[in-house]
């Protein structure tokens, strides 16, 4: 009995120090280049996102009298965030895509911030157990293999307008026709609604080996597939899992700092045939590029709709 009162006595002790402690908040504002006047000239750092991709992030910055341009000290980064070149730089508003800027403020209080970590919480360990409905699903596709359903595609996921809509082609290859039907089930396993125009099956006739499928909407039927011979990524053997097309796959985290990192795999090949040849890579989708789409349209806030709709229209503006 003693040990129990001494754990909730810690507990109650920590809860009324978090309680009663103060925290660091970073607010980050986003401003578009028309309303330059109304950046905060006590942000330490700011971030241009250039109409290319790159983005320059400056300190001790000031703002011409004509608010025509931007001068400040720091990096230029290009659109994979590598280092271009770093000093004192002259921005154009012009060719801003759009301006970011940090606030760090400290809360006099959490006591109600701990009540919205208690819901975060709760919303995290249902996201962990469902994914799919806290970042989206594309329409899923289902067949009967060897008696038991199992997943043979996944369609688009980021048509969100009409102006993001996509045709997608998966191929099928653990489906087997029986007779001359085939049976798919469409699911939908998100808290969000698909407008699916058509989903028509493609059938080729099966002369010799597989029809493949390029990024130009063609099609190749191949008998001869060589496996690679050595497959590393990092200096770590990877041939085992990329090797066949099969249930085993090779994938790897994110950085959890940097998104645009890239990441090498080294293929070699023996005994290729000298006549064409090509490449083919089997894959599927995660859910990273999903959370992305999400997470910009997140940013976007209540304008998300706007800036949609001026992409729809190539308008360079969004006011």
């Amino acid at each position: 009995m003693i040990k129990c009162i001494s754990k909730i006595t810690i507990i109650l002790i920590l809860l009324y120090n978090l309680i009663g402690c103060s925290v660091k908040i970073q607010n980050r504002i986003l401003t578009e280049p028309d309303n330059i006047s109304t950046l905060n000239k006590a942000a330490k750092f700011l971030k241009a996102h250039m109409l290319n991709g790159n983005v320059y992030i400056v300190s001790e910055w000031i703002i011409f009298d004509d608010e025509t341009k931007v001068i400040g000290q720091g990096k230029y980064l290009n659109l994979n965030r590598e280092l271009i070149n770093e000093g004192d730089f002259t921005i154009s508003v012009d060719s801003v895509a759009i301006f970011e800027s940090n606030i760090v403020s400290t809360s006099g209080s959490v006591s109600a911030s701990t009540v919205v970590t208690g819901a975060s919480l709760v919303l995290t360990a249902y996201c962990i157990s469902n994914p799919k409905a806290c970042f989206g699903s594309c329409p899923t596709f289902y067949a009967d293999i060897n008696g038991q359903s199992k997943l043979v595609a996944e369609g688009f996921s980021s048509s969100v307008a009409p102006s993001l809509e996509k045709t997608d082609i998966d191929a099928l290859f653990q489906v087997q026709p029986k007779g001359n039907k085939v049976k798919l089930t469409l699911t939908n396993e998100a808290l969000e609604t698909h407008v699916i125009k058509y989903a028509n099956l493609l059938a080729f006739p099966k002369i010799d080996g597989r029809v493949y499928h390029d990024t130009k909407d063609g099609f190749y039927q191949s008998g001869n597939v060589i496996s690679p011979a050595i497959a590393n990524s990092n200096n770590n053997d990877c041939l085992p899992l990329i090797k066949n097309y099969d249930s085993k796959e090779r994938f790897s985290l994110t950085d959890s700092l940097n998104l645009a990192t890239k990441e090498t795999i080294e293929l070699t090949f023996v005994d290729l045939p000298k006549n064409n040849i090509g490449i083919v890579i089997g894959c599927r989708q995660s859910l990273l590029s999903t959370y992305l789409l999400y997470q910009t349209l997140s940013f976007m806030g209540s304008r998300a709709g706007e800036w949609i709709a001026s992409l729809e229209k190539m308008e360079k503006e969004f006011s």
